[in-house]
């Protein structure tokens, strides 16, 4: 099959919604060099639809007139949820392979869900790619009759949005004094939710308030979620206002900047597929602190010195210690952004399209 067509069909496109799947959809539709890529969008604001409603007709017919009588050889459509039915219907309807993206949703499926309709959506898919080995394993955990049906190929980044500025913190390597007076700033990025375990920082605010560091630091917060009000509870009640703050949601053209102004990025998840923030420090050349839970561990590697579990404490000195050692510091952000190449857009996307045409000629 020489020339290739495929409609990749996400529920929300960036910039209308700037999650993580939207942003990787993005990318990889932009980079995509040697297969016309169709990106279709729905762009409705209602959730967790099933494709038998009357008002899922307008879909159908909005999705068939933006693919505009185009012959089609692989649908793509974001994530295993209700909304994904409706990829089994167009793939049928069009004649083509369908291709299931799963960035990471699954999981967040009630057990009821992922037994009946998620099987059958894998069972009647073509393919299946997930970003790491974690999350294949968990899918295949619910079906492991699906064996080699899913293939893992990692999450990018484009570097070329990216820069290295080096961090000038002036630390003294030998007293720890902050010639410039700024704090350091820690950065979070993510959901102020269970999953994300915001209040992880205030554990280590505290450590490090209780150990008198001579430092001057900051946690920012960037997020928002259901937790929001409770943080702002207990920052207010163990007296952390100065030191903890909650900044909000950034807008994701921002988080390379801020994490270029952070000294380091701490991600104390307790449930990630992979972590899109980790292959962006690494991008940026910034040390990141994380649980290593889930797939983390893939793009961090597990020999990765800065992975905490849910111990407050070992996050707390290795703040100090990368603090107070600059030359230290300096070799991590180096490491970090050679780490950072696996991720590039610019390998990966084609290995997206090598697996759109094995699907297409199967």
């Amino acid at each position: 099959m020489s020339d290739l067509t495929v409609a990749y069909i996400s529920k929300y496109s960036y910039p209308v919604k700037t999650g993580g799947a939207e942003i990787s959809n993005k990318l990889l539709i932009d980079n995509i060099q040697n297969t016309k890529v169709i990106p279709v969008f729905e762009n409705y604001s209602f959730e967790h639809i099933t494709p038998f409603p009357l008002r899922k007709l307008a879909i159908y017919a909005d999705i068939l007139k933006q693919l505009n009588g185009k012959d089609v050889d692989v649908v793509v459509i974001t994530q295993t949820n209700w909304s994904s039915l409706h990829g089994v219907f167009l793939a049928r309807l069009l004649g083509a392979k369908l291709i299931i993206n799963e960035c990471g949703d699954y999981w967040r499926q009630p057990t009821s869900y992922k037994r009946s309709v998620g099987k059958r959506v894998f069972t009647l898919c073509d393919g299946i790619t997930v970003r790491t080995r974690f999350m294949k394993d968990y899918i295949l955990g619910f079906h492991p009759e699906l064996g080699d049906k899913v293939r893992v190929i990692s999450n990018s980044v484009d570097l070329r949005d990216y820069s290295y500025v080096p961090n000038t913190h002036g630390m003294d390597p030998v007293n720890g004094t902050n010639h410039t007076g700024t704090p350091l700033i820690f950065s979070f990025f993510g959901r102020l939710t269970a999953a994300k375990d915001p209040f992880k920082l205030i554990e280590i605010a505290e450590i490090l308030r209780e150990r008198k560091v001579s430092f001057p630091y900051q946690f920012q917060l960037y997020g928002k979620g259901h937790m929001e009000v409770e943080l702002k509870a207990v920052i207010r009640k163990k007296d952390l206002d100065d030191v903890v703050k909650l900044m909000g949601v950034v807008h994701h053209t921002e988080v390379k900047n801020v994490i270029t102004r952070s000294h380091s990025v701490l991600m104390p998840s307790v449930w990630e597929p992979q972590g899109r923030v980790i292959l962006e420090a690494f991008a940026c050349g910034r040390p990141i602190l994380a649980s290593g839970a889930g797939g983390m561990v893939e793009a961090l590697k597990p020999e990765y010195p800065f992975i905490c579990g849910s111990d407050a404490s070992l996050y707390a000195d290795h703040l100090i210690r990368l603090a107070h050692d600059p030359e230290y510091y300096t070799r991590i952000c180096e490491e970090n952004l050679i780490r950072s190449k696996e991720f590039d857009i610019r390998r990966n996307a084609p290995i997206f399209e090598k697996y759109f045409r094995e699907i297409a000629e199967s």
